[in-house]
C-alpha cells in the first residue's frame, strides 16, 4: 500500500539529504520489526532481569525513571503500567533535574531502583544522574535500558553489582534527529519490564501490539502529510495517561525536525 512514508522511502538519496531525511523515514518504517527483536532479547534475559528486579524492589522500594531529551518521556509512557503491575511507587524525573536537584528526587540513604533510558548512553547528564544518585544513597540499584552497546553508560555499569544493563538491537540506535525507533523500542522494553513476574501475559498481548503498530504506519503518514500542509506556526500535543509521554516526545521530535 502506497503511503506518504513509502513515497519518502523511494525518494532519491540526493533529495533526501537535501531535505534532511537520510535516516528518519527508514527508522520510522522499520521500528515495528525491531519490536520483535526487542521481545526476543528480553525473553533471553529473563533469568537475569527477574531476580535483579525482585531484589531491587524488596520492601516496596520506589522506581525512578529518568532520561535525557526525548528519553525522559519514556518514563511518562510507562509509569502507570509499572505502578499498576509492580505495585510500587513510581516517579519520573529528567536527568537534568536529578543532576541539579538530587534531594528532590531521592531520599538520602534509602533504597530505590533507578531506570535510565538512554539511546546513546553518552549524554553527560545521563552519566551524571547515575553518579549523583550513588552519592545520595549507596542503596540504589540501576537498570540501564540503552540502544548503544558501546555507550559510556553501559561501560560504567560493567562489573557493578548494583547495576544491570539491557541493551537493545543496534538497529534501534537512531541516526536521525526524530529518535523514533529508539523511543518506541525502549517503551516496549519498559512495558515488558512491568510484566516481569507474569511475562506470559505480555507475550499474549504482543501480537496485537505489533498489528496496531503496523496499522498506525499504514494510516498515520497520510494524515501527518495533510496536517503538515496546513499553515500554522504553533503545535499543541495533548495526551492523557501513558499518552502524556507520547505527547511530550512529539513536542521534542517536532522541534528537532524543524531546526
Amino acid at each position: 500500500m502506497e503511503t506518504a512514508l513509502t513515497e519518502l522511502l523511494k525518494t532519491g538519496d540526493e533529495e533526501r539529504e537535501k531535505r534532511g531525511l537520510v535516516y528518519t523515514p527508514s527508522e520510522i518504517s522499520g521500528q515495528v520489526d525491531l519490536w520483535k527483536t526487542t521481545l526476543e532479547r528480553f525473553e533471553n534475559r529473563l533469568d537475569d532481569i527477574r531476580p535483579f528486579i525482585k531484589r531491587a524492589l524488596k520492601k516496596r522500594a520506589p522506581i525512578i525513571c529518568t532520561g535525557a531529551g526525548t528519553s525522559e518521556f519514556i518514563g511518562y509512557c510507562v509509569e502507570g503500567l509499572l505502578r499498576k503491575n509492580l505495585r510500587v511507587p513510581v516517579n519520573v524525573f529528567s536527568t537534568t533535574k536529578i543532576v541539579t536537584s538530587p534531594f528532590d528526587c531521592f531520599i538520602e540513604g534509602s533504597n530505590a531502583l533507578l531506570i535510565s533510558f538512554a539511546r546513546s548512553g553518552n549524554s553527560p547528564e545521563s552519566i551524571g544522574a547515575v553518579e549523583i544518585a550513588d552519592m545520595v544513597s549507596d542503596r540504589i540499584q540501576h537498570l540501564i535500558i540503552t540502544c548503544n552497546k558501546d555507550g559510556n553508560l553501559k561501560k560504567r555499569a560493567a562489573g557493578k553489582q548494583n547495576s544491570l544493563v539491557f541493551c537493545l538491537d543496534e538497529g534501534t540506535d537512531d541516526r536521525g534527529l526524530a529518535m523514533t525507533s529508539s523511543f518506541s523500542n525502549m517503551v516496549i522494553a519498559a512495558q515488558m519490564l512491568s510484566y516481569i513476574f507474569n511475562f506470559s501475559d505480555y507475550s499474549g498481548l504482543f501480537g496485537d501490539i505489533v498489528i496496531a503498530g503496523r496499522n498506525i504506519l499504514l494510516k498515520a503518514p497520510d494524515v501527518v502529510k495533510k496536517i503538515s500542509g496546513l499553515k500554522f506556526d504553533r503545535a499543541v500535543f495533548l495526551g492523557n495517561g501513558g499518552n502524556f509521554g507520547t505527547a511530550g516526545f512529539f513536542v521534542t521530535a517536532l522541534r528537532h525536525s524543524n531546526r
